[in-house]
């Protein structure tokens, strides 16, 4: 129970050591880093099974970015990039492939993770959804080399918003609303054109 519990607590954003606290709290003894450390072992063993997981080896769309979270290194809080690749499967549900830690986003970061995802098992990605890094194109098609790319739309609209006054941001987002219409299977590029 007690391993449950830190690991519980370990799992919402509590440090070691506050873990520690809050044990001493309800036991009335402190416990420390080393024995909470100690009692979480299980957690990190169950995370780095799923992260090495084997994967199918189809995934028609695979969508992929980078989160940038706070992380306790040491004496000091460092910005990372969390990578996250998130698979659509052909019955339309999604399975998040990985989430993969580095100091920062770049193309041979991308690169790294499309290696790792394909040395366990992901042969073949008929689209890959991302922003717009500098570089991914390459990494991509180091990769998978027959996969296209295609940027995702929310980037796109924001990206094309930054570059607009602000007196016309309004006017813009209703233009590509109209542009745009996801979640509408028989809209097609076609219209999307004629629309633009």
């Amino acid at each position: 129970e007690c391993d449950r519990l830190a690991g519980s607590l370990y799992c919402r954003g509590m440090t070691q050591s506050q873990v520690g606290e809050v044990f001493g709290e309800i036991y009335g003894e402190q416990y420390s880093k080393a024995s909470i450390s100690r009692m979480i072992e299980y957690l990190r063993e169950d995370v780095a099974k799923w992260l090495s997981r084997s994967l199918e080896s189809y995934y028609p769309v695979v969508i992929i970015d980078a989160i940038h979270i706070k992380i306790h290194r040491k004496r000091s809080v460092e910005v990372e990039a969390f990578y996250v690749a998130m698979g659509v499967k052909e019955d339309k549900t999604r399975d998040v492939l990985g989430i993969f830690n580095r100091p920062t986003e770049s193309a041979t970061g991308w690169e790294e993770m499309l290696t790792e995802l394909k040395q366990r098992g992901l042969k073949h990605i008929g689209l890959l959804v991302a922003d717009g890094l500098t570089g991914l194109a390459g990494a991509l098609s180091a990769v998978y080399p027959s996969t296209p790319l295609q940027r995702c739309v929310t980037h796109l609209k924001r990206n094309m918003l930054n570059r607009v006054r602000h007196g016309d941001k309004q006017e813009l987002s209703g233009d590509l609303s109209m542009v745009f219409r996801v979640g509408q299977p028989d809209y097609t590029k076609e219209q999307a054109w004629s629309r633009w």
